[in-house]
Parts: structure tokens; C-alpha cells; sequence
């Protein structure tokens, strides 16, 4: 058995006057994070990760406001069989079926909000995803 984890921490200012303060949301990179952990043995292996983007704001001195974007939490689960000359795989992503806009969509609603509905611009990420797979070895 193995656990694994993976940070992607960012933290976006500009200088203005002379100071430094928060980048607008739409220029910056969301934090990301991921956490798993796999079993092994020698004929099959299962997989269990979640995915998590952490909420964003700053503050938008053109427009005098503040931007932010929500951030969210996926589970994915993975299971292989391993064959003689490959593997089978079996998958299912975001496994609890989490409602969530991308970051583009997010970040598309703040810069062209002012030209059609937030609406048009909801860009949802996958809902619950199944996957099959087969792998042959040469």
C-alpha cells in the first residue's frame, strides 16, 4: 500500500506604486492539491485520489471589487487487473458526481460577464465519468 500527495501553491501579487497586492483572479493560477492512496498486489490494483482547487480572491482596482473563484474537490477511483500480456482497467472519475464550474468558467463569467449572461459562460467540469480500458503489451 502506498499514499502520495501533490501540492501546486501559488500566490499571484503586482507590484502597483510601489507595493505589492493580490493579482485579479483572472490573471492568476488557482492553488491545487491532490491526495491518494493505491493497493498493489500482483494481479490487480485500486486507486482512490482526490483532487482539490482552493478558492481564489483578489481584489480588482479597475473595477473597484473583489473577484473570486470557488474552488472544489473531485474523487476519483481506478481499478487494474494485470493479464499475462497487459491490463484491464476499470475507472470511474469524480466518483461522487460534484457540481462545479472550471476555473475557465469562473474566470470567464468575471471577464465577459458584461457581454451575455453569466449563464453562457458556466463552463460545468465532467460529471461522473466511467472509464474501460484495455492495455496490450508488444
Amino acid at each position: 500500500m502506498s499514499i502520495g500527495a501533490l501540492a501546486h501553491w501559488v500566490k499571484s501579487e503586482t507590484q502597483v506604486d510601489g507595493s505589492y497586492e493580490d493579482t485579479v483572479v483572472t490573471d492568476t493560477s488557482p492553488a491545487k492539491y491532490a491526495l491518494w492512496t493505491r493497493w498493489e498486489d500482483d494481479n490487480q490494483a485500486l486507486k482512490l485520489q482526490a483532487n482539490m482547487m482552493r478558492d481564489v480572491s483578489g481584489y480588482d482596482s479597475s473595477s473597484d471589487s473583489t473577484q473570486e473563484l470557488d474552488g472544489y474537490t473531485t474523487v476519483d477511483l481506478d481499478y487494474t487487473y494485470f493479464l499475462p500480456s497487459g491490463e484491464f482497467s476499470l475507472g470511474v472519475q469524480n466518483l461522487l458526481d460534484k457540481d462545479y464550474t472550471t476555473v475557465w468558467g469562473q474566470q470567464a463569467q468575471i471577464y465577459y460577464g458584461s457581454y451575455a449572461p453569466a449563464s453562457a459562460f458556466d463552463y460545468k467540469g465532467l460529471g461522473r465519468t466511467y472509464t474501460v480500458g484495455y492495455t496490450h503489451r508488444f
